[in-house]
This record gives structure tokens, C-alpha cells and sequence, in this order.
């Protein structure tokens, strides 16, 4: 019976994954870049900070 449940399981989710690939892999790329862009932003806020006495500077730059 768990065995079955498993199998029906994996049916359903392959179904889904089949009919929404496009939507799946749009979301993919876009957690992905704002996940980069925020740490590229990290290291230039961190770098502003360390090498410049201007806050504003700092401020326009992040």
C-alpha cells in the first residue's frame, strides 16, 4: 500500500513538472539572478564602506 502511494506520488509530480516547465524554470532564473545581484550588492556596499569617507557616495552606489 506505501509502495502504491509512493508511485502515485511521483505520477502526479511528473505530471506537474511536464505541464509547468516553462513557469518552473522562469522562476529558477529569476530566484537565481536576484540571488546574485543581492550579493553582488553586498560586496560593493561592503567595498563603499571599507575604501570611501563619503557616505553619500556609499549611499548612491548601493
Amino acid at each position: 500500500m506505501k509502495g502504491e502511494l509512493g508511485g502515485v506520488m511521483i505520477n502526479y509530480l511528473t505530471k506537474f513538472y511536464t505541464k509547468y516547465t516553462s513557469t518552473i524554470s522562469l522562476n529558477k532564473n529569476l530566484l537565481l539572478s536576484g540571488s546574485v545581484g543581492f550579493i553582488v550588492s553586498l560586496l560593493v556596499a561592503y567595498v563603499c564602506t571599507k575604501y570611501s569617507i563619503d557616505e553619500f557616495a556609499t549611499s548612491t552606489l548601493t
